[in-house]
């Protein structure tokens, strides 16, 4: 589940660690990413499937899956539970 908010609200905000700073190494990697891709990093930490992701962002699912690849790619993750892992240290999501 996403601390504090949704989708919407929290992809443009800068992420933070469980104590509520903002983590520098964690900006530097999601600054990165387009508001898309954002926007599909916290809809893959919240364990949500490619089908799941291009209903939810209405796009097609080839275009939710580019998006998936292009975030794994700037952030150099290669599965899933990386990108959860990644938001759940960043303060994003709840263990």
């Amino acid at each position: 589940m996403i601390v504090n908010g949704d989708v919407s609200e929290r992809a443009g905000d800068p992420p933070r660690t469980a104590s509520g700073t903002t983590s520098s190494a964690a900006v530097a990697a999601l600054v990165r990413l387009s508001r898309r891709e954002r926007e599909v990093f916290l809809l893959v930490a919240q364990g949500l499937t490619v089908p799941q992701i291009a209903a939810r962002l209405s796009v097609a699912q080839k275009t939710a899956d580019s998006l998936k690849y292009g975030m794994m790619r700037k952030l150099e993750l290669h599965t899933r539970v990386e990108v959860a892992r990644l938001a759940i240290r960043i303060g994003l999501l709840e263990a």
